[in-house]
C-alpha cells in the first residue's frame, strides 16, 4: 500500500503571536517586508531556522501589491537566514512574473544562488497561461519549488467553476494528469499552496498526494483567525490527521 506523502504547514501569524502559533507549524513562511522592519520577528525565524526548521521567505507582494526587489530580499534573508526564498512575481500576470523571475535570478548574488532554494509562483487568468507559465518553471534549472496560488478563478475551465479552491484543485490535478500520460517532460518538483482556501483542500491534497508532483507545504494565517474566536481548525476538521 502506497501511503500519501505527508504535507508541511506553515502557520503564519502577526509578530506577538509567533511563539503561541507559528511554532506548531511544520516549517515556516516569513514576510519579507515584516522582516526587514521588525528585529524580533526576523530573529524569531532565524532561531526557528537554526533549530532545523524550514523557512520560507515570501517576497511581499499580497501585502504591498508589489514584489520587493531583489536588494531588499537578499537583506531579508541575510536577517532571518530563509533556506528557501519566494521570487519576485506579480499577482495575475504570467508574463510580469517571468520577466521578473529572470531578473532575480540575474541579480541575486552567488552567495544566495548557490544556497537557497528558490521557490516561483505561477501566474495566469486561463488553463493555457497557467500550463505555459508552470511548463516554464519546469524546465528552469534555477527554480527548485512551484508555488501555487489561489488568486485565481478558472471560470472557463473544468466545468466553468468560479470557485478558487476548486479552480487550484483541479489545476493540479489537471497537471498530474498531464504528467500521467506523458504529455510533459518527466521533471517534478515540489508544490507549494500559497495560502489556505478551505481545510477541506488539504484533505483532497493528501489523499491524491500519492502522485507526482506532490503538495509538499502550505501556508496559512487561518489557524490564527480561528484561534482569536475560539476556535481550533482540529475541533472543527481533523487537521493534524494530514499535515
Amino acid at each position: 500500500m502506497i501511503l500519501p506523502k505527508k504535507i508541511d504547514f506553515a502557520i503564519i501569524a502577526p509578530e506577538s503571536l509567533l511563539r503561541v502559533f507559528s511554532s506548531q507549524g511544520d516549517c515556516h513562511m516569513a514576510i519579507a517586508p515584516i522582516a526587514l522592519d521588525h528585529s524580533f520577528y526576523a530573529n524569531y525565524y532565524k532561531q526557528e531556522v537554526s533549530n532545523g526548521k524550514l523557512v520560507i521567505l515570501d517576497n511581499g507582494a499580497f501585502e504591498l501589491d508589489k514584489p520587493l526587489s531583489t536588494g531588499l530580499l537578499e537583506k531579508a534573508l541575510f536577517k532571518t537566514r530563509a533556506q528557501e526564498v519566494v521570487a519576485p512575481d506579480m499577482i495575475g500576470d504570467s508574463s510580469k512574473s517571468l520577466k521578473l523571475l529572470e531578473e532575480f535570478i540575474n541579480q541575486l548574488s552567488s552567495r544566495y544562488l548557490t544556497k537557497v532554494r528558490i521557490q516561483a509562483i505561477i501566474q495566469g487568468h486561463t488553463l493555457e497561461e497557467l500550463e505555459s507559465h508552470y511548463l516554464r518553471l519546469l524546465n528552469n534549472p534555477y527554480v527548485n519549488t512551484i508555488g501555487i496560488t489561489h488568486a485565481f478563478q478558472l471560470v472557463d475551465c473544468f466545468g466553468k467553476t468560479d470557485n478558487r479552491m476548486f479552480s487550484r484543485v483541479m489545476l493540479i490535478d489537471y497537471f498530474r494528469r498531464q504528467h500521467a500520460l506523458g504529455n510533459y517532460p518527466q521533471i517534478y518538483k515540489p508544490l507549494h499552496l500559497m495560502g489556505m482556501t478551505n481545510p477541506i483542500e488539504l484533505f483532497y491534497q493528501y489523499i491524491n498526494n500519492i502522485r507526482e508532483p506532490f503538495v509538499r507545504s502550505n501556508d496559512s494565517s487561518a489557524p490564527v483567525q480561528y484561534g482569536r474566536h475560539g476556535y481550533s481548525l482540529d475541533e472543527l476538521i481533523p487537521v493534524r490527521t494530514i499535515v
